[in-house]
Order: C-alpha cells, then sequence, then structure tokens
C-alpha cells in the first residue's frame, strides 16, 4: 500500500512540473451550466446578457476551464463595477427601462426584480473566472453520444434588430472541423466521438468562441484574446480541480517526509 502511494505521489510531483507557472487547468462538474453571452452589435458593454441560457446533458458534462487559476467564486451581490469581468454597467436601456438599465449576467443570475426574468435565473449558481475576477477560456466534455440540451432563459437587448446571434456548439476542442448552428432559443447538440466541444456564435458582424484559442474551419474569429462568454454552475461533489490534487499530493508528500525525520 505504500508503493502505491509513493506512485501517486511521484505522478502528482510530475504533473506539478509539467504545467506552467500561472497558468492551469481545472474541471467543474455541474447538473446545470448557465452560460451568458457578450456580442458587440451594436456597441460591446460587456454585461454578458445578451443571450442567458442553460447547458445540460443526459450524462455527466464537465467545465474545463484554462487561464491564471481559474476559480468558482460564490454568488455576488452585483454594483455594476468590476471584477467580476460581467459585473459592467449595461447599455440596454435603450430598450429597457432607463431608470435602472443595469442588468447584466450577475444581475439576472442573483437579483430579484432584475430586468431580465423579474426573479433570479440561478441565486445559487457559483461564477467562473480567474483568480483576480477576469474572464477565463473554457470548453466542455462529456462520454460520446450525450445528449447536449441548450434552454434560452433571456435575451436582454430584447429587440430583434440589435440581438443577431447566431449560437453555436463547435468540436473537437480546440481543432475544430465541425460546428452546429443551435437556434438561439435553444436545441440539442450529441456529443461526437472525441468528446469535447466549446460554444460559439455569429452576431451579424463578428464569430467568438468560448475557447478564444480554438483552431480549424478557417473562422474569421474576432478578439481572439478576449472571452465573451461568462458561466456559472452548482459544482457537484465530484469536482476535480487538476492544480488542487497536485497541491494536496505535494502536501501528503511533505507529511510522510516529516514522520521519517
Amino acid at each position: 500500500m505504500v508503493v502505491l502511494n509513493k506512485k501517486l505521489l511521484v505522478s502528482l510531483c510530475c504533473l506539478a512540473l509539467a504545467l506552467p507557472l500561472g497558468a492551469s487547468v481545472v474541471q467543474f462538474n455541474g447538473g446545470t451550466y448557465y452560460v451568458g453571452l457578450e456580442d458587440q452589435f451594436p456597441k460591446g458593454d460587456y454585461d454578458y446578457n445578451d443571450l442567458i441560457f442553460t447547458l445540460t446533458g443526459n450524462q455527466q458534462v464537465t467545465l474545463n476551464a484554462s487561464g491564471t487559476a481559474p476559480t468558482l467564486f460564490a454568488p455576488i451581490v452585483p454594483n455594476n463595477i468590476t471584477p467580476p469581468f460581467w459585473d459592467n454597467s449595461s447599455q440596454d436601456q435603450i430598450n429597457l427601462n432607463p431608470a435602472n438599465p443595469n442588468y447584466n449576467f450577475g444581475e439576472c443570475l442573483y437579483v430579484s426584480g432584475n430586468g431580465c426574468t423579474g426573479t433570479p435565473l440561478a441565486p445559487q449558481a457559483d461564477y467562473l473566472a480567474s483568480s483576480t475576477g477576469g474572464a477565463v477560456d473554457f470548453r466542455f466534455s462529456a462520454p460520446a453520444g450525450t445528449i447536449i440540451t441548450l434552454n434560452l432563459l433571456a435575451q436582454v437587448n430584447g429587440s430583434g434588430t440589435l440581438d443577431q446571434d447566431s449560437l453555436y456548439i463547435c468540436s473537437p476542442d480546440p481543432a475544430v472541423t465541425t460546428c452546429m448552428n443551435i437556434s438561439p432559443i435553444g436545441g440539442t447538440y450529441t456529443v461526437g466521438a472525441s468528446g469535447t466541444f466549446n460554444l460559439g456564435f455569429y452576431d451579424g458582424t463578428n464569430v467568438y468562441d468560448s475557447d478564444t484559442k480554438v483552431t480549424g474551419l478557417g473562422l474569421p474569429l474576432s478578439d481572439p484574446t478576449i472571452d465573451h462568454f461568462a458561466v456559472a454552475l452548482t459544482p457537484e461533489p465530484g469536482t476535480l480541480a487538476v492544480v488542487g490534487s497536485v497541491l494536496v499530493g505535494l502536501g501528503m508528500l511533505r507529511r510522510q517526509r516529516n514522520k521519517k525525520r
């Protein structure tokens, strides 16, 4: 038993050495993912409320995030001041209530009486961001054959002339070879053999992807270093953080060494 533990710890140490400093890949498991989308037409206010929808699967769907310490944060009361990255004042008062226009992703999720649906969409959901509250790249993975369902919850611009978003699921990630158009009101997608996919959309002018490092298809991706997607979820007990596992392993190794001294 001791030999097996040593082998495990050695593997964890090797993984820690292989990960670049300041960067990490973290996996989170949730039953329902809440995704907010930010377009640039006619202007980008980065409130991530142009489309807000759920993403679920009939088998486990895993969120894979990359960047500087991707972290799940507990719900906050939005104040329209960043961070987090989605907590910006909305410019959607053109089509909504000029007296209270600030209906960003967080207010749609957490605040009663918001301009999205009037009731919080997911008051218990944790949101994904970098350690400093910035946006991170993300994609999903699930067993081949998993049926993914997207369901539109809110479209805050509220006008077909302002929201021209066509939503896509693209696979595999990152070397995309196929993109499937999903109606903005929702739709289903069956996960292919690769098991990986990401989200994309076209706002009538530009193309964006939830994994901004995606390659393939020759798509003219805009803002390749800026994430136009926000995501939140209620984590399940089995959520695994790769870097966190490495640190736990290193801690166990130190304790074993201290016992031998």
